[in-house]
């Protein structure tokens, strides 16, 4: 066998150098796996900044977007008509996420309207998006204009699956 080191070592300290040799190679990969690690993720959030900043829309919105008292700037896009509709509908709402106001619709005369959102605060840019998206379906009867004010009528013909949580 020999000697692995210059001043000519035992063989008891070549076998020890010999099977220090794996754990001297598995930490430098190990550590040029974390610096690629690094790299790549680095990389990641340097091309999604990018992205979103083209888009001009921020990564991440922490503005009250749940809220229906939202000032009408942020939705340039919506009429003053729908704002002023958007505002009666979000704070003159009569329904409820319950058994008991889903089981009283049939009860209702076909023409009183279900206005508001049961569940949660209505949304007036998400509110303008649904409206305009459902513009396109005009023409199916069953399709309500507004989704936040709609007929007993419609609402009793609807099928179940629109009422199940």
């Amino acid at each position: 066998m020999i000697p692995l080191c210059k001043n000519g070592g035992s063989s008891r300290s070549a076998s020890l150098y010999t099977e220090a040799a794996p754990t001297i190679y598995y930490n430098e990969r190990r550590h040029m796996n974390k610096k690629l690690l690094i790299i790549i993720i680095t990389a990641a959030v340097l091309a999604i900044g990018y992205f979103m900043s083209v888009a001009g829309r921020p990564i991440f919105d922490f503005s009250p977007s749940h809220s229906s008292e939202q000032p009408s700037h942020l939705s340039a896009f919506v009429s003053q008509a729908l704002e002023e509709k958007f505002n009666y509908l979000s704070r003159s709402g009569n329904s409820a996420c319950s058994a008991a106001f889903r089981n009283s619709i049939s009860s209702m005369p076909d023409t009183e309207r279900l206005r508001g959102s049961c569940c949660s605060a209505m949304n007036l840019h998400r509110y303008g998006e649904q409206v305009d998206g459902l513009k396109k379906y005009s023409d199916i009867q069953e399709i309500p204009p507004d989704p936040y004010d709609v007929e007993v009528g419609l609402a009793c013909i609807m099928p179940d699956t629109y009422w199940t949580p």
